[in-house]
């Protein structure tokens, strides 16, 4: 089955609460405070990529030593290419900075926050700032979900100096755009939806998504995997794997497989907007378990929104409260 290209190699899952304890381990008694909450503390599902301040311990009140610990983690978390991904967004902030001579945008604003004991029964975790959050949920062990996952970029594309050309979501778009120069006309008037292009992803901010939030207000039904060439599928799949590459190999493993169990068949895909680049669009891919939403809409279309949802998966979702139902808290 094509999908199961998503992922190219199994790895073995680390031992995620040894990963933690030795991030917590070299931090200072109140940058420990800082890092460590109540599994039920409300802010764990409360997921912002917008700037300003969050809950956790950033990386401007740690020493070296520490801030090395913290970027241990998150190698150890998101395997070395996600890590080399999650790290182009703080570079953006950076660029920003001098492009709007704006002391405000820091590189150095973005936060770890553990939430419960690691390795006991539940607990979780999250790295977050403008424009990117991870957010981990762990039962028995194992991770049980890495949802809600945002990339923000801003530029999307880079104009000037040092860095110029820096798409960090250039796999991402390009597969789209392929995807969507792939399609017959028949298969167009099914994937492209007329009408404004949404000002930001469907989902934001909510702590659970459903599917009903994208239903479509139209006689048409989106454009199914079922139904698409085999060059249309492979692009599809290379969004999917550009989405999940900031995921250790481990990771993206879990999520395929709870893609392929769902079924692939009626995995759709829609698209409102201009068919051209550097113009607003948005599209997203749909299926029984998941959504995936990319915005590109302000700055002149140079900024953009991606995220992915499980709709029973988000911060553990059904395992959670199955435990809960069983446990006392």
């Amino acid at each position: 089955m094509v999908v199961a290209a998503v992922v190219m190699a199994m790895t073995a899952p680390v031992d995620m609460a040894k990963a933690v304890d030795t991030f917590l381990d070299a931090l200072t008694d109140a940058n420990r405070s800082k890092a460590l909450m109540r599994f039920d503390n409300p802010d764990r599902t409360n997921w912002r990529y917008v700037p300003g301040d969050r809950k956790g311990v950033d990386f401007r009140d740690q020493s070296e030593a520490e801030a090395k610990a913290n970027r241990a983690l998150l190698v150890t978390l998101l395997g070395r290419d996600g890590f080399a991904k999650a790290q182009q967004i703080p570079l953006l902030e950076d660029i920003l900075r001098g492009m709007e001579n704006n002391p405000w945008r820091d590189d150095k604003r973005y936060w770890t926050a553990v939430f419960g004991e690691p390795g006991s029964d539940v607990w979780g975790l999250r790295y977050e700032g403008h424009h990117i959050t991870l957010n981990y949920t762990l039962k028995g062990g194992e991770i049980v979900s890495s949802s809600p996952q945002f990339i923000g970029t801003n530029p999307h594309v880079v104009l000037s100096g040092e860095h110029k050309g820096l798409r960090v979501l250039a796999a991402e778009e390009d597969a789209a755009f392929a995807l969507l120069a792939s399609l017959d006309r028949d298969q167009r008037r099914f994937a492209i939806v007329p009408g404004a292009v949404p000002a930001d992803i469907l989902g934001a901010g909510k702590a659970r998504a459903s599917a009903a939030d994208y239903a479509l207000n139209r006689p048409e039904k989106p454009l199914e995997y079922s139904a698409m060439s085999e060059e249309s599928r492979g692009h599809l799949i290379d969004i999917m794997r550009a989405v999940f590459a900031v995921q250790s190999p481990a990771e993206r493993e879990r999520r395929r497989d709870k893609i392929i169990e769902a079924g692939v068949d009626g995995i759709t895909f829609t698209w409102i907007g201009s068919p051209e680049k550097g113009h607003p669009h948005y599209f997203r891919i749909l299926g029984p378990t998941f959504v995936i939403e990319y915005d590109n809409v302000q700055n002149q279309a140079n900024h953009v929104h991606l995220v992915y949802r499980e709709f029973d998966g988000d911060f553990g979702g059904d395992p959670l409260a199955e435990h809960y139902a069983s446990h006392a808290h």
